[in-house]
């Protein structure tokens, strides 16, 4: 039994990309989902809005949400954004 919830945990890491988790303020990479459309997920809502907000800042432009879903206790907070 205890094999197995190893390889959960190991093909979880597979799937998220990330090895460890995140920590409060922190926010995975930006990745495009689409024509002027970004994907962000952060720790809690604040850090990804804060993740997109900086990416759309390096460019000089306006960061606009076009979705959200708040975080939650077992859950991170994912926003899709355009850059305008």
């Amino acid at each position: 039994m205890c094999r197995t919830g190893v390889t959960l945990v190991l093909s979880a890491t597979l799937l998220t990309g990330c090895a460890t988790p995140l920590l409060p303020g922190q926010w995975q990479t930006v990745q495009i989902v689409g024509q002027s459309t970004y994907l962000v997920e952060g720790y809690d809502t604040e850090s990804a809005i804060k993740g997109g907000t900086e990416y759309c800042n390096k460019s000089g432009k306006i960061f606009e949400i076009s979705n959200i879903v708040p975080h939650t206790r077992n859950e991170l907070a994912t926003i899709i954004f355009r850059c305008l």
